[in-house]
């Protein structure tokens, strides 16, 4: 029995280059880069369309600040494993060196 809400496929995992660069810095020049390769080319804009949407989210209910003053990982500067995932329901989750990080979503 094939049932569409038994397993959701996960998202691509969004790795965030945070070694010179904090995390809201790091989504939003991410998030430009992809939505500007997604105008450039049709054939690559299916492939970046959940990227894009996964960063706009991030962007928009993220609280940095907090997350940047809850670990040293997120304000940059340092050589941890950080990505981003969405999953079902468009739930975000931050993985630092692949532990679950808790979020801080804006009030």
């Amino acid at each position: 029995m094939n049932d569409p809400h038994a397993i959701v496929p996960p998202f691509e995992p969004i790795r965030l280059d945070l070694a010179r660069r904090c995390i809201q810095t790091e989504i939003k020049r991410q998030y430009e880069r992809s939505l500007a390769a997604c105008l450039r080319s049709a054939a690559s804009a299916d492939a970046l369309a959940a990227t894009v949407e996964t960063l706009r989210i991030a962007l928009e209910t993220l609280d940095f600040p907090k997350l940047r003053a809850a670990h040293a990982a997120l304000a940059g500067g340092r050589s941890d494993t950080v990505e981003l995932v969405r999953g079902a329901g468009n739930r975000l989750a931050l993985l630092i060196n692949g532990d679950p990080f808790p979020l801080m979503l804006r009030p």
